[in-house]
C-alpha cells in the first residue's frame, strides 16, 4: 500500500478514492466511492493499512428474504446432514464423506438452481447417486416415494441372472412388494418368492 498521502484513484477493496476532504484531527480523510454506489469518507491510515475496504455494506449485506421458507430449510438441512456433528444419521453422510459442493455453500446459487430445476414444496431433494455429494449434476427433486426407492439400503435380490432392488422386481413382475417381502420372511427361496401369485 502506498505511503504517500496523495491517493486519488487508489483502489482498496471495494473502495475507489475520489478526493481529499480535509483532516480530522491529525489524520487526513478521503472521500471514496464504494462498488455498491455509495460514497464514504475514510481516514487515510485506514485505507493504507487495509482496515476499511467498503462503505460498510459488506458488514450488513442484503439478505435473500427466504430464511423462513421451505426451500431455505431444504438447503439448511442439506448442510446439516453433511456438516453437523450432532446430526442423527451422520454416518450416512459425513461418515461416508458426502459433501456439499462449493457452489452451494451460499443459499442464493442453490435457490436459483432449484427454481430452474422443478422445485416444488411437495418434492424432496434427492441425490441420483448415493455415493456422490450434493451438486447440480447429481441432484434432482422427486416425490418422497421416489426418494425412498433411491436409498442405498434397499434389499437387493438376484433372479434369473440379474440383481436389482425388490421394488424393481415388484414393478417388472407386477407383484406387490409387500407380497414378495412376506414370502421371503416366511423363508421362501427367491425364485419362488418372485413367481406370480397362484390363483
Amino acid at each position: 500500500m502506498p505511503t504517500t498521502t496523495y491517493m486519488v484513484g487508489l483502489r482498496v477493496g471495494m473502495l475507489t478514492v475520489i478526493k481529499r476532504v480535509g483532516p480530522k484531527g491529525k489524520s487526513i480523510q478521503w472521500l471514496c466511492r464504494c462498488d455498491c454506489g455509495r460514497e464514504h469518507t475514510v481516514l487515510g491510515h485506514n485505507l493504507r493499512n487495509g482496515s476499511t475496504t467498503s462503505c460498510g455494506c459488506q458488514a450488513h449485506p442484503k439478505t435473500h428474504g427466504m430464511t423462513g421458507s421451505r426451500l431455505y430449510q431444504v438447503w439448511a438441512s442439506m448442510h446439516a446432514r453433511c456438516n453437523s456433528p450432532s446430526y442423527h444419521a451422520r454416518k450416512h453422510y459425513a461418515g461416508k464423506k458426502i459433501t456439499v459442493c462449493a457452489e452451494w455453500q451460499k443459499f442464493e446459487p442453490f435457490r436459483d438452481w432449484a427454481l430452474a430445476n422443478g422445485y416444488d414444496d411437495e418434492l424432496t431433494l434427492d441425490r441420483k447417486e448415493n455415493n456422490k455429494g450434493y451438486e447440480p449434476n447429481n441432484c434432482r427433486f422427486v416425490t418422497h416415494a421416489e426418494q425412498q426407492r433411491n436409498k442405498s439400503n434397499h434389499t437387493m435380490r438376484t433372479h434369473r441372472g440379474r440383481t436389482q432392488p425388490l421394488y424393481r422386481w415388484s414393478e417388472e413382475l407386477s407383484l406387490h412388494e409387500a407380497t414378495i417381502c412376506n414370502r421371503l420372511a416366511r423363508g421362501w427361496p427367491v425364485e419362488r418368492a418372485l413367481s406370480p401369485v397362484r390363483r
